[in-house]
């Protein structure tokens, strides 16, 4: 009996199941699935660790935040169906992707600093500007077919600017 993989999930060799066959041959595709799964959360585990040994010269809340991001993403993970909407706070700016993490393409971005059709718009404060940045990139996700998606805050706490951007989305109709 043969696997059929979800859509952008690469067989990965040399794993195996709880059989003890490879991956290949395994009857049960849940579990090669949750192989691959695995591996690739081992991966971004072992990539945050690296940023977290070098982090002995961050400040405390930005080592805070990348051990919140680690939590999240190990419980987050975005297909194709339903990709992963990523918010990133700067000082200044905001920025939004829509990520499919199983071939790890950014699908769609958009970001406070974009420059849009309407130049003379003018935002009261950042939370709406926000609140367009999700408004804006819920419209391009609906425009190539995309109506839900996983939120990733990222690390930060939903609130301020983030939760705009979570409301904007919602608001354009985008589910999640």
């Amino acid at each position: 009996m043969k696997i059929v993989y979800p859509p952008g999930v690469p067989v990965l060799p040399n794993l195996r199941c709880r059989q003890g066959l490879e991956v290949s041959q395994c009857v049960c595709a849940p579990a090669a699935l949750h192989l691959w799964q695995t591996r690739r959360l081992q991966d971004l585990g072992y990539r945050l660790k690296r940023i977290l040994i070098k982090m002995g010269s961050l400040n405390i809340r930005k080592q805070a935040r990348f051990k919140r991001k680690a939590r999240i993403r190990k419980k987050i993970f975005g297909t194709s169906n339903k990709p992963r909407l990523c918010v990133f706070r700067s000082k200044k700016h905001i920025y939004a992707q829509v990520i499919d993490d199983s071939i790890g393409n950014t699908i769609i971005a958009a970001s406070s600093m974009e420059k849009t059709e309407d130049e003379g718009i003018k935002f009261e404060n950042n939370i709406a500007r926000a609140n367009f940045v999700g408004k804006l990139i819920a419209e391009r996700a609906i425009e190539k077919g995309l109506k839900s998606v996983v939120f990733d805050r990222n690390g930060f706490l939903y609130h301020g600017r983030v939760k705009a951007v979570s409301d904007g989305a919602r608001e354009a109709g985008l589910d999640f």
